[in-house]
Order: structure tokens, then C-alpha cells, then sequence
């Protein structure tokens, strides 16, 4: 399984939607073929690092995140005094 290539499928198609764009229109903000998106899409093509950084441009993301397997979301703080004093205990 080629967990980053898959990261990367998921994460561009659901940026692209989230943005209102199609794969093509992805594909020529980002100034990338769409013949190249669509191998990268379909993993007939690996992307190359340039690539990826054009399409993260467009995508309005740094481009790690591309490759990341969800959306990170704010930490979350310990809801009870308990958890907070084993957080915040010291050793």
C-alpha cells in the first residue's frame, strides 16, 4: 500500500472540493497538465516535488500537507480537572 500516494489522492480531491474547483480547473490553476494530474490522480505517475508544490500552491496549503493522511485540528484541552492535573502534574 502506498499510504503517502493515497494521502495525497484523498487530500487533493477533497481540497479541490472544499474549494469549489474540478480537477481540471486544479489542474490549470496550479499550472500542472491535466493528462499529469490525472496520472498522479489515478497513481500511473508518482508526482514530482515541483508537482506537488504547484498543486499545494493552488490548494492554498503548505506542501506536507498534501501527504498527510487527515486534516489536523485544534489540540484539544484536557475537559476535566482530572485530565488536567495528570497533564499538568509534575514527575
Amino acid at each position: 500500500m502506498d499510504a503517502p500516494h493515497d494521502n495525497l489522492i484523498r487530500q487533493v480531491k477533497r481540497l479541490a472540493k472544499k474549494r469549489g474547483l474540478s480537477m481540471n480547473r486544479l489542474a490549470d490553476a496550479a499550472g500542472v497538465a491535466r493528462g499529469t494530474l490525472s496520472d498522479v490522480l489515478s497513481k500511473t505517475q508518482s508526482p514530482t516535488l515541483s508537482t506537488l508544490h504547484k498543486l499545494a500552491v493552488a490548494l492554498e496549503v503548505p506542501t506536507g500537507r498534501l501527504l498527510l493522511p487527515d486534516e489536523p485540528g485544534p489540540a484539544k484541552a484536557p475537559s476535566t480537572i482530572a485530565q488536567r492535573s495528570k497533564v499538568c502534574a509534575p514527575e
